[in-house]
Formats: structure tokens, sequence, C-alpha cells
């Protein structure tokens, strides 16, 4: 439509023809443009991701891929950032190429278990740290340790102290706190010296030295009382020197003779255990293994092993063990006029299941 003096009046169709004629023109001539800008464009390339270990949450530059195991992703040449992450295991990240041309070699990332924060503390400043045999730095420490998840060996050693040493293990990312309590060379744990509480953490030095009545001995022997076998009391001594402690046990138990005629009877009973601590000085609670050897009137001699677990106060110890005993001698006399009771009869000898109650009372 075109405007005259007196008003719009219609165009005619040569006009409009001329109209679509310099559209067509435009759009053909930008065609090769736009060809060549696509032709510019890379085409993704197919890259396979392995991420270790299985169920990480994947990132590819900050655009989520999902959770591990990921089929194969297609990515556009040139340089990424792969990011993996999951709980207990430090963040995982890796920069990779991927070229234009060429087939690209899987891409693998592997988490490593997150480190975990140890605080260590002694109730002493000024003695030296050691964890796992290395050194660490003086007590107290400026921060937390942080180690790889396992088991580790803390020590602590200061002059005129004897060393103190703890066990403990971490989890991936745990945090965990480890107490060290050095005592003053050649003094004895509070909860052997009779003492109701602790020693303080900074104690009094005298210049006079205490008497010697009233520096405590050593806890090497003890008299005590035990189960023999399952219905059996009987007298106990122990000695022991640091890791190893030797228990004498003797004592009669009643047993139940079956032919001729029912009738109940005493038998004796006697053992020497060999008892292998872990732990060289005596602590609340401590644990062993048990090397018994035993002569029984009635099944003969016999053997065993087992673990021992003791709970130490200032005068007692409990102690409980358990194991097997075995008697191989037992002969068919015993087996025609003797109950064996828990006893259990194997062919070639009695095999006893061990439950061992013991109550020390340290003497000397």
């Amino acid at each position: 439509m075109s405007r005259t003096s007196s008003g719009w009046r219609q165009c005619g169709p040569s006009r409009r023809a001329s109209a679509w004629a310099l559209v067509s023109c435009a759009l053909l001539a930008g065609a090769p443009w736009w060809r060549l800008a696509q032709a510019d464009e890379p085409a993704p390339v197919p890259v396979t991701f392995t991420i270790e270990p299985e169920g990480a949450d994947v990132w590819l530059d900050a655009a989520a891929l999902g959770r591990a195991p990921l089929m194969p992703q297609p990515v556009p040449p040139g340089r990424h950032v792969l990011v993996a992450r999951m709980p207990s295991f430090e963040e995982g990240r890796l920069e990779f190429d991927v070229p234009a041309a060429g087939p690209v070699p899987p891409v693998v990332l592997r988490l490593v278990p997150a480190q975990s924060q140890v605080t260590v503390t002694a109730n002493i400043s000024g003695g030296m740290l050691l964890v796992d045999g290395h050194p660490v730095g003086p007590l107290p420490l400026a921060q937390p340790l942080r180690l790889p998840p396992g088991t580790h060996f803390f020590r602590a050693v200061a002059a005129g102290y004897e060393p103190a040493e703890a066990r403990q293990t971490v989890g991936p990312g745990a945090v965990t706190a480890v107490v060290l309590e050095l005592r003053p060379a050649g003094q004895q744990p509070w909860w052997l010296a009779g003492n109701s509480r602790p020693p303080p953490a900074a104690p009094f030095a005298s210049e006079e030295p205490a008497p010697e009545s009233a520096v405590p001995g050593p806890r090497n022997v003890a008299l005590g009382l035990t189960l023999l076998k399952e219905h059996g009391f009987g007298g106990l001594l122990r000695l022991r020197v640091n890791h190893v402690a030797l228990d004498l046990a003797g004592g009669a138990l009643p047993v139940f003779i079956m032919a001729p005629d029912f009738r109940a009877a005493l038998s004796a009973h006697a053992s020497g255990s060999l008892v292998l601590f872990f732990s060289g000085d005596q602590r609340p609670t401590q644990h062993g293994l048990r090397l018994a050897g035993a002569y029984d009137q009635v099944l003969g001699p016999g053997g065993g092993a087992g673990w021992v677990g003791e709970w130490c106060w200032p005068h007692f110890v409990f102690a409980l063990g358990a194991g097997l005993q075995i008697y191989p001698l037992f002969d068919d006399y015993a087996r025609k006029y003797f109950d064996l009771g828990s006893e259990v009869d194997m062919g070639f000898g009695v095999v006893q299941p061990y439950l061992g109650l013991n109550l020390f009372w340290y003497a000397l």
C-alpha cells in the first residue's frame, strides 16, 4: 500500500514481487556464512570416566553428571575439570584435555580416604610426642593432628617421667581425642598404690626424699581363689614380672561315680597357667593369652589355651578366662564309671570347655 494526497491505495503485484526478491537475495547471501560458522564448531567426543570408589557424585565443568559408574559422556574438545565427591573421602579434582581428533583415553579419578583429626593432650607440658615412631613436636600441640585412617601408636616422653603410650584406631574423617598421662619415674599407678584418686598433674617435688616405708613395693605376688572346672574351688598363687604371669592353682572338686553304685566323691585337681599380657604394667583393664597345663585325678594330665581379661582395683584383681582344655589320656575305666559332666569324649581324649573365674589379693 502507498499513500497519496487523497488517501491510501493498494500496491500492485509487481511491487510485492520485488520485495520478496530482495528478502530471498539477503538470505542466500547470508547462508554460506552461517554454514561456515556451524562448520567451525568442533563435534563432541565420547569420553569414558572411571571413578574409584563407585558411588561418588561427579561434576564436569560445574555441570552434574550423576553418580559413578557413568556411561561414556560426549565432551567437546578443549580443557575440562572433573570433580568427584563422596562422604569420608577427600574431594577429587582432575584437569584433562580432549583433542579435536583421535580417540580419547579413559579419564581415571581415584578418591583417597579423608584424613582424621586427632587431638593429643598430656598432663604435663614440654614433653615430646611421637606418632608411629616419628617425632611430631612438643606438647601441648598447637593444633590437632591430621592422620590417615587406621591404627596409630602415640607415645609421650619427658625428662623425669615414665613414657606414656596409647594405641588408637581412627576412621576416615573422624575426630578423636587421645589423652596421655605421664607419671614421675619410679612412681606406681594410682590404682596400684592404693590412692583414692589419681595424683595431680604437677606433683609437688619435695627436697627431702620420702622414707623407704612410704614407697609402695612392686605388686609381683598375689594370692587368690579360683574356680576349678565348673563346680569346684581352689587356692591360687600368682607370680608376675612385666608381661608374664605364672598362676599356680590347686584344690578338690566333687565328681560322680556311676557304678557299681551312684555316689559322690572328691577329685584332686592342679594346674599351672602361663599368662602373656599385652601390656607390661598393670592397668585398670588388661588382656592376655593363657597357656595352661593341668592334672586331674579322673581325667589325667592335659593342657589348653584361651583368653584372659582382668579388672584391677587398688588391692584386688578380678580375672575372667575362657578357652579349651584337652585330656588325651582319659582311659576306658574312667569312661565307664565316671560322669563326664560338661566334658566331651572325642575318642582320642576328653575336650573340656574352660571357664575360669579368679579373684586375686596382692599380699606382697
